[in-house]
């Protein structure tokens, strides 16, 4: 089951405060860092699965209950949007892309599996006349990048961090 990270995020801040638990005190009942939820909450960080799971079952969220992505979403393929987790990282790479600048996407992906956009937001443009905006949080299937040339007009200051797994 793939979550949808937008409405986990606003679901985990609107239950944490109905149940009137701190950030230290969730923390301690899911076994996710406090910061870590801090961070979720704030739209700074994009939970794995497993904190997900254990942040919705420490507040009373069954699986099913989980938010996941609407079927008029666009598809993964269509996007190169991906909805996995990491698992394990082999290399870490860290790029900003400021304010009105444009990144061609497609050469940066050559060596990694997959993106994820971390602060800011950007328009991709690829050459199969597809634009999608995405915001902070969003991952990108580097393997999906690489089909067409992307491009990335960035429409605040943005940063990204690239991943290459084992």
């Amino acid at each position: 089951m793939f979550l949808n990270v937008e409405v986990l995020r606003a679901l985990i801040k609107e239950r944490r405060k109905r149940e009137n638990l701190s950030l230290r005190a969730l923390a301690k009942i899911s076994g996710v860092s406090f910061s870590t939820i801090s961070r979720i909450e704030a739209g700074r960080f994009t939970p794995t699965y497993d904190n997900a799971i254990r942040l919705a079952k420490a507040l009373g969220v069954s699986v099913s209950e989980a938010p996941t992505p609407s079927k008029a979403e666009h598809s993964e393929e269509e996007t190169g949007i991906a909805t996995r987790s990491l698992v394990t990282v082999g290399e870490i790479k860290r790029q900003t892309i400021a304010l009105g600048r444009r990144k061609n996407l497609s050469k940066i992906s050559n060596d990694f599996d997959w993106a994820l956009l971390i602060e800011g937001s950007l328009v991709l443009q690829s050459t199969n006349n597809k634009n999608r905006k995405i915001d902070a949080g969003a991952k990108l299937d580097c393997h999906l990048l690489r089909q067409h040339t992307c491009w990335a007009l960035a429409m605040t200051d943005a940063a990204m961090i690239w991943f290459r797994l084992l």
